[in-house]
């Protein structure tokens, strides 16, 4: 995977994780916070996959 579509699907979970993140602020339901939760980890995923660029 590029560098390009590496943070473009960064970005995509970010905005992904933000919409969780409001839902569950506006309905803090348990099936929101699990929704939440895996989108904050998904996101995290590709977080740790961009880490070695960080350092290139």
């Amino acid at each position: 995977m590029s560098t390009v579509e590496l943070i473009e699907q960064w970005l995509e979970k970010c905005d992904l994780a933000h919409q969780a993140q409001t839902r569950y602020d506006r309905d803090p339901t348990p099936t929101n916070y699990s929704r939440l939760k895996r989108a904050q980890e998904e996101r995290g995923a590709v977080e740790r996959r961009m880490a070695p660029l960080a350092g290139a």
